[in-house]
């Protein structure tokens, strides 16, 4: 059964429900929500090593009394009241909470009388397998409840985390010009007396990273901090990207990968010949720059030989992945075989509270939060760099001269023997090396360290290009012995495939381009292809590197959860370069980027169909609807690890795209999610709510499309521009004449909480069809102070269905949103009063309704 966790982002009593308690300097170490039978607060997380955690509090209590008194039988003043009572409290003061536990244990009953085990399930399965005829065996869950008085010594608030530096000292050297609207807004904005809350709210906003966690990204920093800076970085950023799929066929992962880590804050310096020999990868501008890899790690960038024997290739690739392994044995050097084996195990149990409720603080399963918990620590000691180093040696096989000379010399070699499935197979200390001919064939059970195939309609359900562990891991016989000719996991897995209609399916977790403790590349040169996975498939990461590159063909992609471009705790890359293709997944999917990651999915052209949705229901109970968080969104473990930082490019077609709940370009908990489509043809959009530009909680969206005549379409309302609680939003569609159905509300330009929305379309015949109104702003209970939605149509000929709205209208709401539409480039009304725009009404300085 799914996790439930409380999705408030609409509601104002969030505030109230989902923070830690405190006093005036005093610390417990708790989140809470309101419970109502009986009255009090419940718990939902008990911080590790906290005040409330050593005097023995879990997730689950119900806290019903505080010294004695209780918090009323207002269930929206419950959490008020008891962080009332906290207040005037100090560091050293001890509370007694009254506390009642309820507790459910699983009971093994045969014949009527319990027998005690240590697992029910496996001695109920057991003892049923043993029954006699007329043997009762049952299975029963005992719920108890106990009342508690819990003495609680209130601590320090811990520090949250070293501060992020200016942006002046961040080390970007940005030459963009400033954009015409920043002064343009803040024109309108004084004369209206607006002026210091507007100043206000940027420091707010500037405020959110006072402190910062190990996995806070630079970059996020910098726009959420300058929020006139989102337009400009994230079309230079996805500018670079869209360059990057090359012509005559001759795209090369490895720049895109260098885009990756410089989204990572990793720079290379010097040291490594192939960041400097692919510069031209990385997204931004630095100021300088340090090595970060560790020193004395072996040139990967060195060209690869061709023109050689079957067996110098089969040596030269075994250097190859020796190579990798000592990059990543120095990824990994500050974690312990005990740590390592740990990951292993754990990082199951972190997909799975993820998927069930994102909150993995809020986990009641107490054991698998407290080794998520312990995960985080762990990632914090990972050597991104050299993990990205490692990758880079395995990319280096797919390098197009070395593909071209490597195929004319297996052709060559094998010439009289080409037709067969399989030309040869070598062994390496980390699986088989398997050279494969024009035949058909099945990839099965082996986990071959690189598989090299020439052609054929071939069916991969192996381990297809991942590396899945960070030593290698055997299959075992049925007497538990390890069968030394079956690997099932290691650290390297690459196939390059050079044509036919292949199939690459996956029952199992981290397969299909992927990886986790180690590094995947999978390379399909040609055909049309098929990609199915359940889980962490095709072009996915969780503490590894994942690359996953389709050159051409109409392709076939199906996932259920963090698929196609998710990553958590790496890198992962995701290119079709070419064809009409599908894209089908549930959730998490079509680049997506958990806390310390960066995921770039690339979409080199034709007219594809996206879709991610239909797996858990929303939480906010919407009926039929669904959670996505795809298509270019990022997110974090909220109060635990930021965000990274997420890019979906789609360069050129008339492309579809569909999603659940959170999806298409945006950012969750310090979380930056961009979404870009810059080709020029006419585009449908369909979401359902936080879609089409959104971000929530400390975090920046950014939707880009770059022309056509477009669709937007939201299945519930929130959609195409909004921005939620601390948060930076911007949405641009270029060109076209397009259609914006709005919603039910908080659409086209919302803000909330101490938030700025930007919503741009520059050209075209639009129709909007959203009575609320477009540029709304407020409430703004959770933090107080005002926000901003600045929205602005340009050119064309528009419809408005909101009542008061129209071509040519300037209107100005208090808390405050701006609503602007004119006949020309906003460049034509710089510098000129007001009362020479033109404009068919006057400012309206008015409250929202």
């Amino acid at each position: 059964m799914r996790q439930k966790f409380v999705a408030l982002l609409l509601l104002a009593a969030f505030a109230s429900l989902c923070v830690p308690a405190w006093g005036a300097g005093a610390y417990m170490g708790i989140n809470m929500e309101a419970w109502t039978d009986p009255p009090g607060v419940i718990l939902t997380m008990v911080s590790p090593n906290s005040p409330a955690w050593n005097a023995g509090l879990q997730p689950g209590d119900i806290v019903t009394a505080l010294n004695g008194e209780g918090f009323g039988t207002d269930a929206a003043k419950l959490v008020e009241v008891f962080r009332a009572k906290l207040a005037p409290l100090n560091p050293g003061d001890e509370v007694r909470l009254n506390v009642m536990r309820r507790t459910t244990r699983q009971v093994l009953y045969v014949n009527g009388k319990e027998v005690p085990a240590p697992d029910p399930v496996k001695a109920y399965q057991a003892a049923l397998a043993a029954a006699k005829p007329g043997d009762t065996v049952e299975l029963k869950a005992e719920s108890k409840e106990a009342r508690l008085d819990v003495d609680v010594t209130l601590g320090e608030r811990p520090a949250m985390g070293a501060p992020m530096p200016a942006n002046a000292d961040l080390g970007f050297d940005f030459n963009y010009p400033v954009p015409d609207y920043k002064p343009f807004i803040e024109d309108l904005l004084k004369p209206n007396n607006i002026d210091a809350d507007y100043r206000d709210l940027l420091n707010r906003l500037a405020a959110t990273h006072s402190t910062a966690d190990p996995f806070r990204r630079k970059l996020m920093s910098y726009v959420h901090r300058d929020p006139y800076s989102v337009e400009p970085v994230s079309r230079e950023i996805v500018g670079r990207i869209a360059a990057q799929r090359g012509a005559d066929k001759r795209y090369d992962p490895r720049e895109t990968l260098i885009s990756a880590a410089d989204l990572l804050d990793i720079s290379f310096g010097e040291s490594i010949a192939a960041a400097k020999a692919l510069a031209g990868g990385r997204l931004v501008a630095r100021k300088g720059g340090t090595a970060t890899v560790t020193p004395g790690l072996p040139d990967i960038s060195a060209a690869l030989k061709t023109g050689i024997t079957p067996v110098e290739h089969v040596a030269q690739i075994s250097k190859v992945l020796e190579d990798a392994k000592a990059c990543l044995d120095a990824a990994f050097s500050k974690l312990t075989p005990e740590d390592i084996e740990f990951i292993q195990k754990a990082r199951e149990g972190l997909t799975d509270a993820f998927l069930q409720g994102i909150y993995i603080h809020t986990d009641p399963d107490n054991v698998r939060r407290e080794d998520n918990l312990r995960l985080l620590k762990l990632a914090e000691k990972v050597g991104y760099a050299d993990l990205i180093a490692a990758e880079m040696s395995i990319l280096r096989l797919g390098d197009t001269d070395y593909l071209a000379g490597l195929k004319a010399d297996l052709e060559k070699a094998y010439a009289a023997k080409l037709a067969e499935p399989t030309l040869e197979e070598s062994d390496s200390p980390y699986g088989k090396i398997i050279f494969g001919g024009r035949g058909n064939r099945w990839y099965a059970n082996t986990a071959a360290a690189v598989i090299i195939d020439l052609g054929g309609n071939d069916l991969y359900t192996n381990n297809a290009g991942s590396g899945s562990g960070y030593v290698v891991e055997y299959a075992l016989d049925d007497k538990g012995a390890q069968i030394k000719t079956n690997p099932i996991r290691q650290p390297f897995g690459v196939v390059i495939d050079f044509a036919g209609d292949d199939t690459y399916n996956s029952t199992r977790r981290w397969e299909i381009g992927s990886g986790s403790l180690g590094c995947g590349f999978l390379l399909d040169l040609s055909g049309n292809d098929q990609y199915v996975a359940r889980q962490w498939g095709q072009g996915t990461a969780l503490f590894g590197v994942g690359v996953l590159v389709d050159m051409e063909g109409n392709d076939e992609y199906r996932g259920q959860q963090l698929c196609q471009g998710s990553a958590i705790f790496g890198a992962a890359v995701f290119a079709d370069l070419a064809g009409n293709d599908r894209y089908e997944g549930h959730q998490f999917c079509q680049g997506l980027a958990g806390s310390g990651a960066a995921s770039i999915f690339l979409e080199g052209g034709g007219d594809d169909n996206y879709y991610s949705s239909g797996d858990y229901p929303t939480n906010y109970g919407d009926p039929g609807l669904f959670d996505g968080w795809s298509q270019g969104s990022a997110i974090g473990f909220r109060l635990l690890a930021s965000g990274g930082i997420a890019v979906l490019v789609d360069c050129a077609g008339t492309d579809r795209y569909q999603a659940g709940h959170f999806s298409q370009g945006g950012g969750y908990y310090f979380g930056w999610g961009i979404f870009a489509d810059v080709g020029h043809e006419g585009d449908l959009y369909i979401g359902s709510r936080y879609n089409q530009g959104f971000s929530a909680h400390e975090a920046v969206g950014t939707f880009l499309e770059y022309g056509g005549d477009d669709h937007y379409k939201t299945l519930q309302a929130v959609a195409q521009g909004l921005a939620w609680d601390e948060c930076v939003t911007l949405f641009c569609d270029d060109a076209g004449n397009d259609v914006y159905e709005g919603g039910g509300g908080f659409s086209l330009g919302a803000s909330a909480h101490n938030a700025i929305c930007l919503v741009f379309d520059r050209g075209g015949n639009d129709r909007y069809d959203y009575p609320a109104g477009q540029a709304r702003a407020g409430g703004n209970d959770y933090h107080g102070g005002t926000s901003l939605s600045f929205f602005l149509d340009s050119e064309g000929t528009d419809t408005y269905n909101a009542a008061g709205y129209a071509d040519n209208t300037l209107k100005i709401f208090r808390e405050y949103g701006i609503f602007l539409d004119i006949a020309h480039p906003l460049a034509d009304m710089m510098g000129k009063p007001v009362a020479e725009w033109g404009l068919a009404t006057k400012i309206e300085l008015e409250k929202p309704k």
